[in-house]
């Protein structure tokens, strides 16, 4: 069954849902976008020109376009800190949402968008993009293959370059790289180590060549639930962005082995060809697959809308990932490790 689709934010990446993966939901009869929003009128010409919309189909006012199309499925691509609103509203008007992440600026509102889920009994879903990318799926499927002994510890490089602030918005948010940014590599952490993080500490900063109001660089260190370590660098002010995105830099260390993604190539370094040797990998071919990234995504959500089981990243789930965030950005202001169980409780989320 076609199911009526509404995207709520056309700029941004919001411009990758209207004119890549929407099309091809479209094409593939999955989903028949009746409305498109954006408070930018000229952001919405997108969604004429690449989902045919006509012009009475493109709305700046959320409530004119509930009210006009009578949408199932609400997908949100607006600033974080909309999505609360958008998400509660387009529930309360019958509507399963797939949103992108992060799930809001605040865990506050994060808890409030699960607890309307809950109340509803609506379907609710966080577009973790990251996770599902070719090159990352490769490296995460090996980790989490058992062939290599115990896991040890993960490392996390990513860094790049745009002390710009990016656009005028995000220099003025609070913590805007740790929120719109690293909450993917944290849940990907989290998901790579797979047990719950335990314990976090962030040291975070701005130096003074970048152009944000809250932190812009950070170092961290968590410990998980079944004691594997991680470090984590992340970084948007750096001179040469050496690890910037899709160009991650991730080791894992096992006991029998190395495994590393740097640059959308995959290696393992196994211990008996590396022991009276210099460091040798081999060479992993990328896993091949239908779809990735957002298409993966959302084909995963309408079938949970029709039925299916639950998608991966559905907005429950990714409370852990978004408890995780804060808890790492309360960290950097105490100057102390914070227990993340216990953030949580503090936070009415146990």
């Amino acid at each position: 069954m076609t199911l009526k689709a509404i995207i709520v934010g056309t700029g941004g990446w919001g411009k990758t849902w209207v004119t890549q993966t929407l099309p091809k939901a479209v094409q593939e009869g999955q989903l028949e976008v009746v409305a498109a929003v954006d408070v930018n009128p000229d952001s919405l010409k997108l969604a004429e020109q690449y989902l045919g919309l006509s012009s009475d189909r493109c709305f700046t006012e959320l409530e004119q376009a509930f009210a006009a199309t009578a949408p199932q499925v609400c997908i949100i691509a607006s600033p974080p800190h909309t999505r609360e609103h958008i998400a509660v509203f387009a529930m309360e008007n019958g509507c399963d949402v797939l949103c992108e992440k992060p799930l809001a600026d605040t865990l506050e509102a994060s808890c409030k968008i699960v607890q309307k889920a809950r109340e509803l009994g609506k379907k609710v879903g966080v577009t973790m993009t990251h996770r599902f990318r070719q090159p990352i799926w490769t490296f995460r499927e090996l980790v989490r293959s058992g062939n290599y002994g115990a896991l040890d510890y993960l490392v996390f490089n990513f860094n790049w370059n745009r002390r710009d602030g990016l656009k005028d918005r995000q220099a003025k948010m609070d913590n805007t790289m740790l929120i719109e940014g690293a909450i993917h590599q944290l849940d990907l952490l989290e998901h790579l180590a797979g047990a719950r993080c335990e314990t976090v500490y962030m040291d975070s900063w701005t130096p003074k060549w970048g152009n944000f109001t809250g932190s812009a660089q950070a170092m961290l260190a968590l410990k998980f639930e079944n004691a594997v370590r991680a470090s984590y660098e992340t970084a948007w002010c750096n001179a040469s962005a050496q690890n910037s995105w899709e160009q991650e830099y991730i080791r894992a260390e096992f006991e029998h082995a190395t495994v590393v993604l740097n640059r959308g190539a995959v290696e393992v370094f196994a211990e008996e060809d590396n022991i009276k040797s210099g460091p040798t990998g081999m060479p992993v071919p990328l896993k091949e697959n239908a779809k990735w990234g957002n298409d993966y995504l959302l084909e995963s959500f309408l079938q949970w809308v029709h039925g299916g089981p639950a998608m991966e990243t559905n907005a429950e789930a990714n409370l852990n990932s978004m408890t995780l965030l804060f808890a790492a950005i309360e960290s950097s202001k105490l100057g102390m490790p914070v227990r993340v169980r216990q953030f949580a409780a503090d936070n009415g989320l146990l």
